[in-house]
């Protein structure tokens, strides 16, 4: 469901929203790698709810906010492991990156990504 998140918001986003996930990108880059956990946990869940909001959808982004409410443990837990921080904002960055572009096939694919390599860091 993220990546399908992932791929409408590249069809559907704002510039304002486009903002907001850089700003995003740019305060992650600042604390990895300084020790920030609960900073990057913080930005991590912001980072995805505006993935969320820019996908267009209530539904979708209903379902989606009450799945990560149930995945925050896990996300703050994975951002600990030594090198998922830089792993994670390099996922982050190509997101990003394929939401700016508006191709959704590659928001789609990048955000799939992002998903198995947070849930295998855990496992």
């Amino acid at each position: 469901l993220e990546g399908l998140a992932a791929s409408w918001a590249a069809q559907r986003r704002t510039q304002e929203q486009l903002d907001a996930l850089s700003e995003k990108i740019d305060f992650m880059d600042f604390y990895t790698g300084r020790g920030g956990a609960e900073q990057l946990s913080r930005l991590d869940n912001e980072f995805h709810e505006l993935i969320y909001k820019a996908c267009d959808s209530r539904m979708l982004s209903h379902i989606l906010a009450s799945l990560h409410q149930n995945t925050r443990m896990a996300r703050t837990s994975s951002l600990t492991i030594p090198s998922r921080p830089v792993d994670s904002l390099k996922e982050h960055k190509a997101i990003f990156a394929a939401i700016k572009a508006a191709d959704p096939d590659a928001a789609k694919v990048a955000m799939e990504n992002h998903v198995k390599n947070a849930h295998s860091a855990t496992m």
